[in-house]
């Protein structure tokens, strides 16, 4: 359907290639090209250094929007979705105030400043589409995702919003 009308298919994923079968589900989708970071070379990796950093799967994308005048990107982070058990944040200035268990607190702002992180990439991706005229998007998401796509809309980029879920959030 979108090779008929001009566009080029990606996937970008930060995680290894042989996680889950995505191979085999990309040739029934008709993907043109995955994109698998974790294998490429010099790519940056995340402050715990477990998976390509935010601002490498937001390189890719901007990289592919300069090369392609119609694309389609289903691109998958991992730094919002792995466990948040590292101790690289500790010592950010973003915090958790409430009173909680130390192992609770140290897993919520671990996760916080993993969002942060993910909001500066993301942000960067925005700011790339405002200059290029790129004035569109199809997010496709959770519930996270969705309040996103609210705030982009809010800052006039239209935005389509398409529910997902893996874990019935």
């Amino acid at each position: 359907f979108l090779r008929e009308r001009g566009y080029t298919t990606f996937t970008v994923h930060a995680d290894p290639s042989y996680m889950y079968s995505r191979w085999q589900v990309y040739q029934y989708l008709h993907i043109d090209r995955p994109i698998w970071l974790y294998e490429q070379r010099g790519v940056p990796f995340d402050i715990a250094l477990r998976f390509p950093a935010d601002r490498a799967l937001v390189d890719a994308i901007i990289d592919i929007s300069q090369n392609h005048r119609r694309f389609f990107v289903f691109a998958f982070p991992n730094s919002t979705h792995t466990p948040y058990d590292y101790d690289q944040y500790l010592d950010s200035d973003l915090d958790v105030r409430d009173p909680m268990s130390e192992p609770a607190r140290k897993e919520l702002k671990t996760y916080v400043n993993a969002l942060r992180t993910a909001d500066r990439a993301l942000g960067k991706l925005l700011d790339h589409f405002r200059r290029e005229g790129i004035d569109a998007l199809v997010a496709v998401g959770g519930d996270g995702t969705l309040t996103i796509d609210h705030e982009l809309h809010r800052n006039e980029l239209r935005v389509i919003g398409v529910p997902k879920t893996i874990d019935n959030d």
